[in-house]
């Protein structure tokens, strides 16, 4: 989704496909395989599979996007990476539901940086 330094890089379609999505979505994909042969066109299985995760064209796009270019600004500003806390905008999270947590859900911040970056 991004990289962080001097240039920062910030990817749009990354943050879809970058992170894994919800296990639920790999063993429907898996299953349907399994039973036709073939595996259902990407937006099929997005929309049969419950859990939320980013997918092409969602409106939380733009927010969770700011938190990845956050973490780029914090990165040159600070000289320090990603936060441990899975809930901070500034944590990294490898899967599409800790994107959500850290993107998308109150608190913004972990207590370590909300005093820097709470207006």
């Amino acid at each position: 989704m991004n990289v962080i330094g001097q240039p920062a890089l910030v990817s749009v379609p990354g943050l879809y496909e970058a992170p894994a999505k919800p296990e639920q979505y790999y063993k429907r994909k898996q299953r349907t395989a399994m039973v036709s042969g073939d595996t259902p066109p990407r937006a099929v299985l997005e929309e049969q599979v419950e859990g939320d995760f980013l997918v092409e064209d969602d409106p939380r796009t733009v927010e969770a996007i700011k938190g990845y270019v956050l973490q780029a600004y914090h990165y040159l500003a600070t000289g320090a990476d990603f936060c441990a806390n899975e809930g901070c905008r500034l944590a990294n999270p490898h899967r599409q539901p800790g994107v959500i947590e850290a993107q998308l859900r109150e608190p913004e911040f972990c207590d370590a940086h909300a005093e820097r970056y709470e207006a």
